[in-house]
């Protein structure tokens, strides 16, 4: 009979220690996102045909498409990390 014995255990803990710093991780870089700011529920139109919703853009198919940013009414381009 074949067991994983006592190396399968560490590399098995090794493993779990490895994943719980990469959760912590992973959390912290979360928490330094931040929302862009946008309407609230309060704002918000009650038809929800208002709203803005993405379309499928018929050159590339599966890939979502936004209105350019000059429609959106804020500036376009990658956010900046400060």
């Amino acid at each position: 009979m074949v067991t994983p014995g006592i190396l399968g255990f560490l590399v098995f803990a090794a493993l779990a220690v490895a994943l719980v710093f990469l959760l912590k991780s992973m959390n912290k870089q979360f928490r330094k996102i931040t929302p862009q700011p946008g309407p609230t529920a309060a704002s918000s139109p009650e038809d929800p045909a208002k709203q803005e919703t993405p379309k499928l853009s018929p050159a590339s198919p599966g890939r979502l498409s936004y209105p350019p940013a000059s429609v959106r009414g804020r500036a376009g381009g990658p956010r900046s990390c400060t």
